[in-house]
């Protein structure tokens, strides 16, 4: 029956489910189904089904206090580099971390990356082109990532070798994936969970703070191009973020970009401070 009561212990019941992982649900997912209860509630109040207003006794979970993103520093990727330097076992591990930390795609994407996505020019711009697989069939075009190549990059370097590989044919018969072995890291029964494990493995081998993931290669991304002084709306056409709000999640700011933006409120403000002349008469405003 419909009474606070029942709701109440309706939403202690959604307070205690447990995700894929056995862990608890985030909040976040908890307010999207509270909020459609609530929404269902105020529609049964709107039509009289029942005499009272109920939405009132689900209330939505505050979220915790947002954290600083964690990025990964130029320093720390040269690390992650020279620690699968050598290691076999490492190097479609390192194409991803390459691939994540210069493009900012996704896990999924990286690992499915093929080459009619990749666009090199010898004479012209090279670029990546790839829709983000999770957000295609919801955003449609608003999900297409435009990453240029920088040619000399080790980004580049590393693609242009891909190239150079045979690329044998899969089980599933796609032979043009940009790394063959890579889809296979995240597709096969269990290979999901295996394949963050062995990045934290390859992330604390390299000496990279406990915590970092392969979704904070993103954020140093996006954190790099706004602090080189990029426009959003460019940004967000190289990292598929249809919300300029969505992309703020992801950045950190650096403290040199922060005080070069103050200086240049400063410049700005002391040159609408002069004295203009009108007409060849300067105005002497108090």
């Amino acid at each position: 029956q419909l009474t606070p009561e029942n709701l109440i212990a309706w939403h202690a019941y959604v307070r205690e489910l447990k995700s894929h992982h056995g862990s608890p649900i985030q909040p976040v997912v908890v307010n999207k189904i509270n909020s459609k209860v609530r929404a269902f509630l105020r529609w049964l109040h709107v039509l009289r089904y029942i005499p009272y207003d109920l939405s009132a006794c689900v209330p939505l979970v505050s979220a915790p206090a947002t954290t600083q993103p964690i990025a990964i520093t130029e320093e720390q990727y040269q690390s992650i580099k020279k620690w699968c330097h050598g290691r076999d076992w490492a190097q479609s591990h390192l194409w991803l971390v390459i691939l994540g930390y210069r493009t900012g795609m996704s896990l999924v994407d990286c690992c499915h990356l093929r080459w009619r996505d990749v666009h090199l020019d010898d004479n012209g711009p090279s670029y990546i082109d790839i829709y983000r697989q999770k957000m295609k069939t919801r955003m449609g075009e608003k999900a297409l990532c435009q990453i240029p190549i920088i040619p000399g990059t080790d980004l580049h370097d590393w693609i242009l070798e891909r190239r150079k590989v045979k690329n044998y044919k899969r089980f599933d018969g796609i032979n043009d994936y940009v790394h063959q072995d890579c889809p296979g890291l995240y597709d096969w029964f269990g290979a999901f969970d295996s394949i963050h494990q062995q990045m934290r493995r390859i992330f604390i081998g390299a000496g990279i703070p406990k915590g970092t993931t392969f979704r904070n290669l993103r954020n140093s991304l996006c954190s790099n191009l706004v602090n080189a002084g990029v426009p959003i709306a460019l940004v967000c056409k190289i990292t598929g973020h249809s919300n300029p709000k969505t992309l703020m999640i992801y950045l950190k700011p650096d403290r040199i970009a922060l005080q070069d933006g103050m200086a240049k409120a400063h410049q700005y403000s002391e040159a609408q401070g002069e004295k203009k002349p009108i007409n060849g008469i300067t105005l002497n405003e108090p």
